[in-house]
């Protein structure tokens, strides 16, 4: 139930310059609820 579907989230990370990623998240003690975080990484290394 999220607000956009999970492709989208990474092609929207992707498309603001990011490296996407997206890994598990747990926010209850319960076991695997299937719930992910998105992330975004970018180098922060000029290239020369």
């Amino acid at each position: 139930m999220g607000l956009f579907p999970r492709a989208v989230w990474l092609e929207l990370i992707a498309a603001a310059g990011f490296d996407p990623l997206a890994v598990p998240f747990e926010h209850s003690p319960y076991g695997n609820t299937g719930h992910e975080a998105f992330l975004g990484s970018r180098s922060t290394r000029k290239e020369p």
